[in-house]
């Protein structure tokens, strides 16, 4: 269960901050 949430949820994370920090870079406005 540790390896699975620190592998597939981590990955999921980090991907999905990173289009939101893409979002956030695209829009300064928004």
């Amino acid at each position: 269960m540790v390896r699975y949430f620190s592998n597939e949820y981590l990955y999921y994370v980090i991907k999905k901050f990173s289009r939101h920090q893409l979002m956030i870079a695209s829009n300064p406005m928004s």
